[in-house]
């Protein structure tokens, strides 16, 4: 599974593993557990997000260590999302007054997605509520490969919750704990929304990547979640750091430091580098993760994959599948990498979605009065 982390701590590994040997395992610590976004202090009020979405605020959330998440929602309301085709002159949204209007292109697509969202009513009612978590390193107001599938959720009548987690984007936090406290700051999430009477309808959690492997864990830690979308879920971790260091090595030159780098950075610097993680932070690593955490899940989890993709493998969500068959189904798409299938196969995926949501607003309510894990240990 080949996963990257902070590309300036893992600078720093570099730097110390050609002068201090003994400092390897230390460096990678910090690499898989430093904040993405460097460690923000406090939450920019004035910062702007796409606009599709609706309104934006903050949560504070107790950690330890405590942390403040960003997060924009996006209410129920009508949307529309297209493909464009590539051209020298793409035609002009066509779109009612009123309407909002987001163009989105990955690099070396023939085309691109054409979003466009309605006007909103204040405080619409919602038949369900979904919260859509990102990959590393990124922050949901810029993760344009998950925009137009939050539009189709509001299309479809869902309150959309879109919070940075922990350590990303706009959000807070002086590092990363692969689970352990994420689920705790969803809940609490949450929590506010239901105190202010905007948790409507059954929730449903999404995440991408490393925030799909989060979704699992949080539908393992809080009963309130009814259904998982999992796309391309970071499962595990600790097999992940090896080969994702390597891919990094590979980038480097000259190539005498790489190969000198490969001798150094072998399993042993990974386990001792697992323990130093797990001092850091306090995650049990053998336990906080997608694989250990999905035999106590007892939504249904959908899990979109691309057989082509190299950050997180197709192995990692078939391990997922056999591990809890009951309640995994696994959809993959021929040619698909980390995030292509989003948008390249979005003429399945949006039924797809709408199928999703359709399960989500008929579940049966579940048994939300059980104590969920006070500590996110699971076991």
């Amino acid at each position: 599974m080949h996963y990257r982390p902070n590309r300036t701590a893992l600078s720093l590994l570099v730097l110390s593993a050609l002068a201090l040997p003994g400092c390897v395992s230390e460096r990678i610590a910090i690499a898989f557990t430093d904040a993405p976004n460097g460690g923000l202090e406090t939450v920019n009020p004035e910062r702007v997000g796409p606009p599709i979405f609706d309104r934006q605020g903050e949560v504070d959330v107790p950690g330890p260590p405590p942390a403040t998440l960003a997060y924009w929602v996006m209410e129920p309301g009508p949307g529309h999302v297209s493909p464009v085709p590539d051209s020298a002159d793409p035609p002009t949204a066509d779109a009612p007054p009123g309407w909002r209007v987001l163009d989105a292109k990955a690099n070396g697509s023939p085309a691109f997605l054409r979003t466009l969202r309605g006007p909103q009513r204040e405080r619409a009612d919602a038949r369900a509520t979904v919260v859509v978590l990102q990959g590393w390193g990124t922050r949901v107001r810029t993760a344009d490969y998950l925009l137009h599938l939050n539009t189709i959720l509001a299309d479809a009548g869902c309150r959309v919750i879109c919070p940075d987690l922990r350590g990303h984007g706009d959000s807070t936090g002086e590092f990363v704990t692969s689970g352990y406290r994420e689920v705790e700051d969803l809940s609490a999430l949450l929590d506010d929304f239901q105190q202010r009477g905007l948790l409507q309808g059954p929730v449903g959690v999404i995440g991408h990547s490393y925030g799909g492997g989060i979704a699992i864990q949080f539908a393992a830690h809080d009963p309130r979640v009814e259904r998982v979308l999992a796309l391309s879920p970071l499962v595990d971790i600790r097999p992940a750091m090896l080969p994702g260091i390597r891919a990094f090595l590979q980038e480097m030159r000259p190539i005498q430091w790489t190969l000198y780098l490969q001798w150094l950075i072998n399993q042993d610097a990974i386990d001792l580098a697992q323990q130093k993680m797990q001092q850091r932070t306090g995650a049990d690593l053998a336990v906080h993760n997608a694989l250990h955490q999905i035999s106590r899940v007892e939504a249904p989890v959908l899990v979109l994959q691309g057989d082509d993709d190299i950050a997180t493998p197709l192995a990692g969500a078939e391990r997922l599948r056999e591990a809890n068959p009951e309640a995994v189904e696994l959809v993959v798409y021929p040619g698909g990498d980390h995030t292509s299938y989003l948008r390249d196969d979005f003429a399945d995926l949006e039924p797809r979605l709408r199928t999703w949501v359709e399960g989500l607003a008929a579940s049966a309510p579940r048994d939300t009065t059980a104590t969920r894990d006070t500590a996110p240990s699971g076991g």
